[in-house]
């Protein structure tokens, strides 16, 4: 298991695509939050989190994507959405109510 969050992010026409790799979890999700303070205000029509290489996502994950989503909410012309949410993450996001708040696309 790995216990370590690594982003790598993808700018094209408007659209920033953050790739998770690993844990998000109290120890790390700071990285998660800042990244979001950082772009939030860059003016992407869309962001996409590509799931598909996150592992495992904690409570404190869980408050940092939901807080996305309501900050996300508030940008006019702003879209959020998750892709390739694999099942340990996705059994997460189902236990917190967190699936009926998100946006999922392929991949």
């Amino acid at each position: 298991m790995q216990d370590t969050l690594q982003l790598q992010e993808q700018t094209e026409a408007g659209a920033c695509r953050l790739s998770l790799k690993g844990w998000i979890d109290s120890s790390n999700s700071y990285l998660l939050e800042t990244w979001l303070d950082t772009n939030l205000d860059k003016g992407h029509g869309r962001i996409i989190f590509c799931c598909r290489d996150l592992e495992f996502v904690s409570s404190a994950g869980v408050r940092v994507f939901l807080s996305a989503v309501r900050r996300v909410a508030a940008l006019p012309d702003c879209e959020l959405a998750f892709a390739d949410i694999g099942e340990q993450v996705m059994s997460v996001f189902v236990m917190t109510g967190l699936n009926k708040l998100i946006k999922q696309v392929d991949g």
